[in-house]
């Protein structure tokens, strides 16, 4: 079993589409893709796996993409470790994984973990900069520098995803080679 990470500096920084894009570019790794949501109300956790593919949910979005599972698991702040159990029941189903979302990085080791960044973006999400370390590729848009907080990224192996596909085959050519060994 393959897992990969992929993480974000901010909402809206492009990670569901770098999901969606190496989804779409390795249909072979019959992808389990999990969307983990950490909100700021309510007590709960909710694990929801989807059925139906479409454009408007993150999790939905991978199906079309091509995902054969995909999964949606929203915790309350500080409750990631509650929904644990059941991520590593999805995980252990399937044979290879896609999760979005810096914060498993405290409980998982996965094969791959990548930082998609908008260097034009001022906000950085403290998850990303806690786990910066086992971050081993930067997937940004566009070309800008990364400064602040996120200068420390910089040695990273990088690739440029730019719209409407958010990858690129020298991306995809990396992750397989991250996933081979």
């Amino acid at each position: 079993m393959a897992i990969v990470v992929v993480a974000g500096q901010t909402r809206g920084a492009g990670k569901t589409s770098v999901v969606c894009s190496l989804i779409a570019a390795m249909p072979e790794r019959q992808w389990t893709a999990v969307k983990v949501s950490i909100h700021g109300h309510g007590a709960e956790v909710e694990v929801r796996q989807e059925t139906s593919a479409g454009s408007a949910k993150d999790s939905e979005r991978y199906l079309a993409a091509g995902a054969e599972r995909a999964f949606f698991i929203s915790v309350p702040v500080g409750g990631l470790w509650r929904a644990i159990p059941k991520l590593l029941e999805i995980l252990a189903e399937r044979r290879n994984s896609i999760i979005e979302s810096a914060s498993v990085l405290e409980y998982l080791r996965p094969e791959l973990a990548l930082a998609v960044i908008d260097p034009a973006a001022g906000e950085v999400k403290e998850s990303l900069l806690l786990w910066a370390e086992r971050i081993d590729a930067v997937v940004t848009m566009g070309r800008l520098p990364l400064v602040g907080a996120l200068s420390e990224l910089e040695a990273k192996p990088r690739f440029v995803a730019e719209p409407p596909l958010y990858g690129s085959e020298e991306l995809t050519a990396f992750v397989r080679e991250a996933l081979a060994k």
